[in-house]
């Protein structure tokens, strides 16, 4: 079992429902209404919760930002690849995001809420990135650890693969490349690959990609972290698919 902090993270959790509750502690004397959201949500789906002392929480607790509430569960599961199935059955222009290569937990953490914001369907992991702190990743996250449906890749090429078949285009995005994001077409059904700051892509990754993006910087500049690149690639998609929308 696992802990879950804020009521952010255990009400997304809650609502996802892919995770098994033994309980939901709640800092006694609270009056939040996040944390009155959660107690709702918990009762609707039979999870216990027990009312304690706060100092109970803060021994419990990662830090001293669990905001009056931490949930005893199990792991987030990767989500079965027949819900990846189903989602490129529902959605014609399925927006899907692959992470690989990063080394930071608040980094990727932050690069699925920009995901989560920014309308992506599905998120495929590196098999490595499910080894990070679970804590430090949903709190960055702030509830997409939960909500987002994520698929654990071994290797990559054989899922890869799977989804070019099912007409997913890949668009790798690495330094020097010649195209920015605005000219290429993220309306349609594809997938943005990202690497961390240090490792880039894999050559795996890379072989099966359909064409590469940059984004523009001036002279001089060194990189993005990999949160603030897949804020900028994923922004792009979504004023893309928002302007063809309306």
């Amino acid at each position: 079992m696992e802990h879950l902090e804020g009521w952010l993270q255990v009400s997304a959790a809650l609502r996802a429902r892919r995770r098994r509750f033994q309980v939901i502690l709640v800092a006694e004397a609270s009056r939040s209404e996040g944390i009155a959201q959660v107690v709702k949500e918990a009762g609707e789906i039979n999870v216990p919760v027990r009312h304690a002392p706060a100092a109970e929480l803060d021994a419990m607790a990662h830090g001293r930002t669990h905001g009056g509430v931490i949930a005893v569960c199990t792991a987030r599961p990767p989500s079965p690849w027949e819900e990846m199935e189903s989602i490129l059955r529902e959605k014609r222009s399925a927006l899907l995001l692959l992470i690989e290569g990063v080394e930071d937990s608040r980094n990727l953490g932050f690069t699925l809420r920009s995901a989560d914001a920014m309308g992506v369907d599905a998120v495929l992991l590196k098999k490595h990135v499910w080894d990070f702190d679970p804590i430090e990743v949903s709190r960055a996250a702030s509830g997409a650890w939960d909500s987002l449906p994520m698929f654990r890749v071994d290797r990559g090429a054989e899922e890869i693969d799977a989804l070019r078949k099912s007409g997913v285009t890949f668009w790798g995005c690495v330094p020097n490349a010649r195209r920015p994001p605005w000219d290429a077409d993220l309306k349609s059904r594809c997938c943005l690959a990202m690497g961390g700051e240090k490792r880039g892509l894999s050559a795996v990754v890379r072989e099966r990609c359909d064409g590469f993006l940059t984004i523009p910087m001036r002279a001089g500049a060194t990189s993005l972290s990999l949160s603030h690149a897949a804020a900028v690639l994923l922004g792009e998609a979504a004023r893309q698919r928002f302007v063809r929308a309306v």
